[in-house]
């Protein structure tokens, strides 16, 4: 791939696209190219540009996915981090980003619920349960509710979690935030 990261993504969407011409069937193919749109999308933001077309490719492309393979985690947990990129989209723009925060959680518990020993899964729920959280303490609501849930996640979790380092370094903000407002 050559190119900028906006142009090498496109090239993955156009490579996706061929593939999908020979098997429209093919989910993978589906949850890869809404990938690529989501990299896209964060190009445009860093353009000063308007994501949202590409949010709305990305979505679209892995509820596809999932039409065709609806226990496939990895789409389930894509959509998640899709839903994180536009609630953090949303507070830069003032917009309220609740409901992206909860479909983020929603469809990472769902990525997990389909397959317990999904790791980057489990990352994907604390980062949105932080991120949901920092955004409540802004807002007035308890952080108890969120550290309870981020608490349970460890545990179901367990010891595939505890050599994790960015799920680790998560719960790690999150306590720390827990403290400073408690």
């Amino acid at each position: 791939f050559k190119g900028d990261r906006e142009e090498r993504y496109n090239q993955v969407i156009s490579l996706t696209n061929h593939a999908l011409e020979i098997d429209g069937a093919n989910y993978l193919a589906l949850d890869l190219r809404g990938n690529a749109y989501v990299h896209v999308s964060q190009s445009f933001r860093i353009k000063h540009q308007s994501p949202e077309s590409a949010y709305d490719k990305a979505e679209g492309s892995i509820r596809k996915a999932l039409e065709f393979a609806p226990n496939f985690p990895w789409a389930h947990n894509d959509l998640a981090g899709l839903f994180l990129f536009k609630a953090a989209y949303q507070l830069d723009h003032g917009a309220d980003p609740q409901v992206s925060f909860q479909r983020a959680i929603d469809f990472a518990k769902h990525a997990i619920l389909l397959d317990n020993k999904y790791l980057y899964a489990y990352n994907t729920l604390v980062t949105a349960i932080a991120q949901y959280s920092d955004y409540g303490l802004n807002s007035g609501r308890n952080f108890d509710s969120f550290m309870e849930t981020a608490a349970d996640v460890n545990r179901q979790c367990g010891s595939g979690c505890e050599k994790y380092l960015m799920f680790q370094r998560n719960m790690a903000g999150l306590w720390i935030n827990y403290g400073l407002h408690r």
